[in-house]
Formats: C-alpha cells, structure tokens, sequence
C-alpha cells in the first residue's frame, strides 16, 4: 500500500512538474509572454478593487450585498492562501528546475496554493453572483490569471488547481454568510 501510494505520489510530481516546464517554455514567445505577464497582473488585485468600486458607483443596491460577501471571501481566501502556504512551503517551480525562467516576480516565497488564482476565481464567482450574464468571462478572465501563474513561472499547475478550489470556497463562504 505504501509503495503504491509513493508510486502515485512520484507520478503526480512527475505530471505536475512536466505540465509546468511545457507552459513555461512557450514563453520564449514574446507575444505570449506579453499576454501572460498582463494576465499575471490583472490578477494583482488592482481588478478587483476597482470593480468594487464601480460597482458602489453605478450599482449601490448590489454594493450593499457584495461588498459585505466581498470582505469576508477575500479575508478568508487571504488568510487561507497564506495558512496553507507556510503550512507545506513548497518551493516554487523557477527555484527547483533550470528549465523555467521567472517572468514575474513572486508575492511571497512559497507556492502552493496560487493565490492570484484564488484570488480570481473569488472574485469571478462573486461578481458572477450579480451579474450571470458575463460569468463566462470572468471565469475566462480568472482562468488567464491561472494559466498565467504557470506559464510565468511561479506556480505548478497542482497551485492553480488548489487555488480555483480555496476560491470558489470563499467566494461561496461569503455569500452565503451575506445573503
């Protein structure tokens, strides 16, 4: 049984690492390069901030619901982002294999889970909440943010794939302790 969860384990790892080598080399094009740092830092925060802010401008019944989910699905994705993060302290990709060259430069030191990644896919079910009718674009939106995270060098896709999930859950999580 413990070899074959080690087995398991090792092809994971192998999958994992093999995934983010291939994304990171097509960012010897520029174009694609360029593209994935935007996407990279529309996943800053910057977005979301000025979102809300929009939306208490030109939608203040809808601010009076999503603010409130808003700070409490950011302040659970933030805190649950960086609890995991000093928790297992992987290390990120660009720092373990000579292959991938960072792009962006890192937050903070650890990688798992992706919190820009997170942070998007809270933000894209939040907003999606108010507005159903563009939830197929913020949901692209946060997917970019993802993909980017990986291409860029800084995140295993296992960190995007734990970051849509920490995301959604906190999004989830604050609106259904607002609403």
């Amino acid at each position: 049984m413990k070899r074959m969860i080690r087995n398991i384990k090792e092809g994971f790892v192998y999958y994992d690492t093999a995934m983010s080598i291939r994304l990171a080399q097509y960012t010897e094009s520029n174009v694609y390069r360029r593209v994935m740092h935007v996407f990279s830092r529309l996943g800053d925060g910057h977005v979301y901030i000025i979102s809300g802010i929009l939306i208490m401008i030109f939608d203040g019944y809808s601010a009076t619901v999503i603010i409130p989910a808003g700070l409490i699905a950011f302040g659970l994705e933030v805190s649950g982002q960086m609890f995991i993060k000093h928790l297992t302290r992987r290390p990120r990709p660009f720092e373990r294999h000579e292959s991938i060259h960072l792009s962006v430069t890192p937050p903070d030191k650890y990688s798992f889970p992706s919190g820009h990644t997170a942070a998007a896919f809270c933000f894209s079910l939040l907003i999606a909440s108010l507005y159903p009718h563009i939830a197929p674009l913020l949901y692209i939106f946060a997917s970019l943010v993802a993909i980017s995270r990986v291409a860029n060098g800084v995140h295993y896709p296992s960190d995007v794939v734990a970051g849509v999930v920490l995301g959604l859950l906190s999004a989830k999580t604050g609106l259904a302790l607002t609403v």
